[in-house]
């Protein structure tokens, strides 16, 4: 056999190989190229909507109102339409905050920006949570996990909401400091920040993560007066914020270590506000005159969701505020001059895979043209 004969077959077999070692191991020969950007509209007689949540079958809550009014509604958007979904009886505002797989959504509604209550959106019915013993008029659900577990605050309180026989109930926490809970996972876990009570804007808060029973203080990065926990996925993986006066950076908390996940290049200051269950972070970077740019953070890099549009599009992407197990994305930004929530989703294009014809008379031409694209 040939010099040249025996290469050609070394190479077919390395390709034949590769790609059966893909098949049997289950690694997904896909790669992110780009994403499409869809205008998630506004309620009837709206003028502005913003987008708090997703849940991995692609429904979107968050709000949409008139803003010189003051007036806004919570709304559940899916398959590209934007539904109301009300507010308690004689009050004129609700909000949603985060929804779950079962379609559960919690947010809160109210006369004034004084006066909310917890609320659970379920089967077109809207169910006020209750309130703590001593709480505050002002009641806000923050997160509902997969078993239908309810965490918020009620004024400085951190509370859970397990169903409507046991009530809201205070999440155990050391006295005379107030706790606001943000994020709970599948496993129980808690995450929000505490500060000294105050009915200004505190000296400093801190970032905390409850589990069974047990506050703990993650805030444990150097330089940060106001630390605070966004978000927690099922790994147990944390992200928020970190800094002051001035400047806030974004943080991912794992294992006890605190990382830095910096800004985009040009900026100054970053917050995270959420991560999936693969470890994607998205949130906002800023710049020191305000400018915002809605990012996603995955691997060790961070992006900047508005260079990932299309050539030509009319948006900037301010804020990105949820990130499913699909790579979905929602937020906030502009477009037509108008404040506008926005889903984002990765299109995927498939890696070519040899044929028997290929691997038998091209795998030479195979093995060459094989090359992986870059993953965002």
């Amino acid at each position: 056999m040939t010099k040249t004969k025996k290469t050609r077959l070394k190479l077919s077999v390395c390709f034949f190989a590769i790609t059966n070692i893909l098949f049997l191991t289950g690694i997904n020969a896909y790669a992110i190229t780009e994403y499409t950007t869809t205008d998630l509209g506004t309620l009837i007689g709206s003028s502005y909507s913003r987008a708090s949540d997703i849940n991995d079958f692609g429904q979107v809550v968050g709000y949409s109102g008139v803003m010189s009014k003051g007036l806004y509604h919570a709304f559940l958007w899916e398959d590209g339409t934007m539904k109301n979904l009300g507010t308690l009886d004689g009050v004129s505002n609700s909000g949603a905050s985060a929804i779950n797989n079962s379609g559960q959504v919690v947010g809160y509604s109210g006369a004034s920006s004084t006066l909310h209550h917890a609320v659970l959106w379920e089967d077109d019915k809207i169910t006020d949570l209750g309130f703590l013993k001593g709480g505050s008029s002002y009641r806000s659900a923050s997160d509902i996990n997969n078993s239908g577990h309810v965490v918020g605050y009620s004024g400085g309180t951190a509370f859970l909401w397990k169903n409507e026989e046991e009530g809201m109930v205070e999440i155990d926490h050391p006295d005379n400091l107030w706790f606001y809970s943000h994020a709970i996972n599948d496993s129980g876990q808690v995450v929000g920040r505490f500060c000294e009570p105050s009915y200004f804007r505190p000296n400093e808060y801190y970032a905390f993560l409850w589990e069974d029973g047990i506050m703990k203080n993650i805030s444990s990065l150097e330089g940060g007066l106001y630390t605070s926990a966004s978000d927690i996925n099922n790994s147990g993986q944390i992200v928020g914020l970190f800094g002051g006066p001035n400047a806030y950076y974004a943080f991912l908390w794992e294992d006890d270590v605190i990382q830095n996940l910096g800004f985009l290049e040009g900026h100054n200051s970053s917050g995270a506000s959420d991560i999936n269950d693969f470890g994607q972070v998205v949130g906002v970077s800023r710049k020191s005159g305000g400018e915002a740019s809605a990012f996603l953070w995955e691997d060790g890099t961070m992006y900047d969701l508005n260079d990932l549009l299309p050539s030509g599009s009319d948006w900037q992407l301010d804020v990105a505020n949820a990130i499913n197990n699909n790579g979905q994305i929602i937020g906030n930004g502009w477009i037509n001059g108008q404040e506008h929530a926005f889903l984002m989703t990765p299109i995927t294009q498939p890696i070519p895979e040899p044929t028997s014809m290929l691997l038998l008379g091209t795998g030479l031409l195979g093995l060459l043209g094989f090359k992986k694209k870059k993953k965002i």
